[in-house]
């Protein structure tokens, strides 16, 4: 996330959500903060991309564990 680039962040956030829900590989602890700085980008994209995410995998139990961090 410390890219100047919006694209790099952006697919940062993809590749999380690969490492994180699909792959199960990345626990949601070490997601909580890459998460939590997205949320509070400067980039209207970057942030909604993270607020997507996070509004479509709601109900997933490893975003659920992941919130739990982002506090």
């Amino acid at each position: 996330m410390a890219s100047e680039n919006e694209a790099v962040r952006i697919w940062t956030l993809g590749i999380l959500d690969q490492l994180l829900v699909m792959q199960e590989s990345i626990t949601p602890e070490e997601a909580a903060p890459i998460f939590k700085q997205a949320l509070a980008d400067p980039s209207d994209n970057v942030r909604s991309q993270a607020s997507r995410f996070l509004e479509n995998f709601a109900e997933c139990e490893q975003v659920i564990a992941m919130r739990s961090f982002m506090q």
